[in-house]
């Protein structure tokens, strides 16, 4: 019975390194990205890829990013974390203080870190 595996294995083998290579695409500030420096990346529950960058903040949806700093309401261009809360509002962390936002609103509110947190400590939730 055990000469009869043997072509068996011979015939599988290559059926199963026979892999299918996945396209990798590199992005960058000339592709759209704030910066070329990523210091966080998180999704969230719409499908968006978040990048945290020294520059501000890119929403990726999987053809092009959409990118947020200071003109849009963050309190400073670093940003260092992110996170979607359970009600679907977001928060990032910043080198300015903490970011409280709402996808799709036109104006951010901004909330600064207490006195008592440095708000240049603050790099994840």
């Amino acid at each position: 019975m055990g000469w009869r595996a043997i072509p068996a294995a011979t015939i599988a083998l290559p059926l199963c390194l026979i892999a299918e290579l996945l396209p990798i695409r590199s992005y960058s500030t000339a592709g759209g990205l704030a910066a070329d420096h990523i210091n966080y990346i998180a999704a969230d529950s719409r499908g968006f890829v978040w990048f945290c960058t020294p520059e501000g903040l890119s929403r990726f949806d999987g053809y092009r990013f959409v990118n947020f700093g200071v003109a849009e309401g963050l309190p400073h261009r670093w940003v260092n974390s992110f996170l979607e809360t359970r009600s679907g509002e977001y928060l990032a962390g910043t080198g300015g203080g903490l970011c409280q936002f709402r996808a799709g609103a036109a104006e951010n509110s901004r909330h600064t870190c207490p006195e008592t947190i440095d708000s240049k400590t603050l790099s994840a939730f």
